[in-house]
């Protein structure tokens, strides 16, 4: 286990195993997964709740020792939550510890620092201070979390290890100082768990953890840690569907108790690209990324970032393949409505009236073309484009030009440069359509107010009335095509109206601008 199982495990109760009531077996479903989600601003509202009380609290507190304990009960709130408040906690605690003559404090206060090293990264500085701390010097009840710390970087240089001779390295110190923690805590479950596989004895450790698991209330907070662990082991033994059975199960627990360095929610969204759920891995690997920056937990946002780049190009195509096939059946729909239409009222009209309504038809036709060809068209295009992007993103990854990765992420310019293919396309097909458009719309404004003719291109006011003509009037609706606020829009509008020879009947007028 990681990181944040270090933590964790070592503040919850390692001794379930041994007792507890035997509690029906907790088994979410991953519709319980994204309700959960759905919720997670009410779980950080709740500790963010705790967190203001006890920090009022402390500020009555004038006693060094009551601070001490005080900083100390706020970093392990902050602890997996935000890792850079929970540092400085940790900072504050060696600062008070410094004044007192207690070496007990002291210790605690650096291993709390070391802790926070490990979850940033920062593996060099944790390395030295630990190595820097005697043996000799640890009082024991402070010895497992000493080992802890030992242990839970080694398990990270060794995930991270390039060199296979260095990465069996790292691993042996790692089971050292499993030994090290089985020796002062044999009831830790999880240490022991570690201890069977590394031996062969899968089976044992595996049921080890279920039967603890098992004896968890739904609510407990070890539930997240200790699916995790489970769900690492099936995922070792290649079963599939249970390793997802418990990293939902683990994904719960951590939301519920407003965690945001984890490890659950990523490598099941993983999966579900792999099975092809593409919405449900977008919407997830969007959550650990947010909650990921929210913790400041740089690391955990590079992990997801390797990702990311992926799942949001298959979702983007995705969703763009709905968009085609939605234009597709709303042009189809469109044109079968109209259809029925003309047939319905062929049998109630006039022999004039039909006439108008099939030259109508005659007119209507080449502009039905034009749109749906030119629809297709762009839709297509950008489809392209996008997976050409997609590429470009990928073989950066590959060739390990992360910066390149990240720094292609932060900009604007492609989307700025496919909207402006847009506009520029749509200018074009609605000229093609009412080629007097400009013309007209000067009819309607006073003589110091009348438009340029600027080639094929629209400004933003000829835009907003081009919506206008082809029946778009909602000015929430213009915003969204055009990426304006709504208020923009109403300005826009405003001004244009001002500036007609028949205020009140404008926008009318402009919509009765014929077409060819």
């Amino acid at each position: 286990m990681k990181r944040f199982l270090t933590g964790i495990l070592f503040l919850a109760a390692l001794n379930l195993y041994a007792s507890g009531p035997d509690h029906k077996k907790y088994r979410p479903t991953i519709q319980d997964l994204d309700r959960a989600i759905e919720s997670s601003s009410e779980y950080q509202a709740v500790r963010e709740n705790r967190i203001a009380s006890k920090k009022k609290a402390l500020e009555k507190t004038a006693d060094t020792d009551s601070l001490f304990w005080g900083y100390a009960d706020l970093f392990n709130e902050y602890s997996f939550y935000q890792v850079d408040s929970a540092l400085a906690y940790s900072f504050a605690m060696q600062q008070l510890a410094e004044g007192m003559d207690d070496p007990y404090k002291k210790l605690l206060a650096r291993l709390n620092v070391i802790e926070e090293y490990i979850q940033e990264g920062m593996y060099v500085d944790a390395k030295e201070l630990l190595e820097d701390i005697p043996r000799a010097s640890v009082p024991d009840n402070l010895l497992e979390s000493y080992y802890y710390k030992f242990n839970a970087l080694y398990e990270a240089l060794s995930d991270y290890a390039l060199n296979p001779r260095q990465k069996q390295a790292y691993q042996q110190k790692e089971f050292a100082y499993k030994d090290s923690i089985s020796i002062v805590s044999p009831g830790n479950y999880y240490i022991s768990s570690a201890l069977l596989f590394a031996e062969g004895k899968t089976e044992q450790a595996l049921n080890l953890l279920l039967d603890t698991y098992n004896k968890m209330l739904p609510t407990d907070r070890s539930i997240g840690p200790t699916a995790y662990v489970i769900s690492r082991y099936y995922k070792r033994i290649g079963m599939r569907e249970e390793e997802k059975r418990y990293l939902i199960a683990s994904s719960i627990s951590d939301i519920q108790c407003a965690v945001k360095e984890y490890l659950s929610l990523r490598r099941l969204a993983e999966i579900l690209y792999e099975e092809g759920d593409i919405h449900r891995a977008h919407k997830y690997i969007m959550q650990c990324l947010a909650d990921a920056r929210f913790c400041n937990a740089r690391l955990r946002e590079i992990q997801v970032s390797q990702i990311y780049p992926v799942l949001e190009s298959a979702y983007q195509q995705r969703l763009h393949s709905h968009v085609l096939l939605l234009s597709c059946l709303i042009a189809a729909i469109f044109i079968l409505l109209v259809v029925t239409f003309i047939f319905l009222r062929k049998n109630k009209r006039q022999e004039r009236a039909l006439d108008e309504a099939n030259r109508k038809l005659s007119e209507a036709s080449p502009i039905k073309n034009v749109f749906i060809s030119n629809l297709l068209l762009e839709c297509i295009t950008r489809i392209d484009q996008l997976d050409s992007y997609r590429k470009a993103l990928n073989k950066k990854a590959l060739a390990g030009d992360k910066a390149g990765v990240f720094k292609e992420l932060r900009s604007f310019t492609f989307v700025e440069e496919q909207r402006t293919g847009f506009f520029n396309t749509f200018d074009s097909i609605f000229l093609q359509i009412v080629p007097t458009f400009i013309d007209s719309v000067n009819k309607l404004l006073k003589a110091d107010s009348r438009f340029t003719y600027k080639g094929r291109s629209l400004s933003t006011e000829l835009r907003i009335l081009a919506l206008i003509k082809l029946g778009i009037t909602d000015s929430d609706r213009i915003a969204s095509i055009l990426k304006y606020s709504k208020a923009t829009v109403y300005s826009y509008r405003s001004r244009m109206r001002m500036k007609a020879i028949d205020p009140e009947s404008f926008e009318k007028n402009v919509a009765k601008i014929r077409t060819i």
